[in-house]
């Protein structure tokens, strides 16, 4: 390594590591809750209650006490996995009307990882109003699918994370995300293919099984050990991103790929009702993404408009405390893209 090459690691290092202890120091305005898109840790972070291993990170109030009729029930977020333990430690000493929120880990909410008996507790308590859950692969009239949104958090747990880069705040990260998708071409102009860079990996989930089974000519594949910040430019110059299955049904790239102006292309799965207004094309068999896919889908999406709402954490904390919802607004992708850092 070249001297000025060192000497620029240490300046980086250096200049992460005072950046993740002001973050430490003084996060306020600066976390996911601040966030415009909606991310898993955002969504936690703006809800009454939550949990770091099933107990309550609060003191979650018993008995009526701090909830009035004229106001929202509490919404309380758990962690997936620790359903057991919020079941067994809090479910009984709630006796008043709340929401509940679950996620921040790739176990379904449905009968493959969750068995029936709680299941049935959770959703037979009288007093859940609804549950709101990511990896949804359920049905009951009280769970609703919650999307897994934008990864804010894994830059700022350490000062640097190869290969994605450096210590950045979730606020610094989204206006890096608007930056490259407000700069990278028009939708018209962009590559028609699948933005690929997740073949480096391929035992989990689906991923073996799509890259088998596209046709080759539809695939864009990025190289080994990008920076995020190079594969996000790189991925915003594609029309399409592959986003098949990984450590469960839902995956940040999905979500991703929408907000760099890129039209996610998935498995149908549980969590497929997410992407019912969204520029997604849901495949039953990957081997149905071919050239020719790929120029109708392109066509289809342009001449089309969308609810981009469900994007926006605004949306999903008017949700949970059921506010009204406003009259979505419908645009087309292009506009999206040029617009999407006003709000929904």
């Amino acid at each position: 390594m070249g001297l000025k090459r060192r000497v620029r690691r240490i300046s980086n290092h250096l200049g992460a590591y005072g950046s993740l202890l002001s973050y430490r120091l003084h996060a306020s305005g600066k976390t996911e809750a601040a966030c415009r898109y909606v991310g898993s840790h955002g969504i936690k972070k703006t809800c009454d209650f939550w949990t770091v291993d099933g107990s309550p990170h609060q003191a979650i109030p018993a008995n009526g006490q701090g909830s009035r009729s004229d106001t929202p029930p509490p919404v309380i977020y758990v962690k997936t996995e620790f359903l057991h333990k919020f079941s067994e430690n809090s479910l009984e000493s709630l006796d008043m009307p709340f929401v509940l929120v679950t996620g921040c880990c790739d176990v379904e909410a449905g009968p493959r990882d969750l068995e029936q008996e709680l299941r049935s507790r959770l959703l037979d308590n009288p007093n859940l109003v609804s549950w709101y859950a990511q990896n949804c692969n359920d049905n009951h009239p009280k769970l609703r699918p919650l999307p897994i949104g934008l990864d804010y958090h894994t830059l700022t747990f350490q000062m640097r994370f190869d290969p994605w880069g450096y210590f950045d705040t979730p606020v610094e990260q989204e206006k890096t995300l608007d930056t490259i998708r407000i700069a990278a071409p028009r939708l018209k102009e962009k590559k028609l293919a699948g933005y690929c860079n997740w073949h480096h990996a391929l035992d989990r989930g689906d991923r073996l099984r799509c890259i088998n089974a596209v046709d080759f000519d539809t695939l864009a594949l990025e190289r080994l050990s990008v920076e995020r910040s190079t594969s996000w430019k790189n991925n915003a110059t594609h029309f399409f991103t592959l986003s098949p299955l990984g450590a469960g049904l839902d995956c940040h790239r999905t979500w991703e790929a929408l907000l760099l102006g890129s039209v996610p292309i998935v498995p149908r799965s549980g969590i497929s009702s997410l992407f019912d207004d969204l520029p997604v094309c849901v495949v039953d068999d990957w081997s149905e993404v071919t050239v020719n896919f790929m120029q109708q889908q392109r066509e289809r999406i342009l001449g089309s408009q969308f609810d981009f709402s469900s994007l926006y954490l605004e949306t999903w904390l008017d949700r949970f405390r059921g506010r009204a919802r406003r009259n979505a607004k419908r645009q087309s992708f292009q506009d999206f893209v040029d617009m999407a850092h006003q709000g929904p």
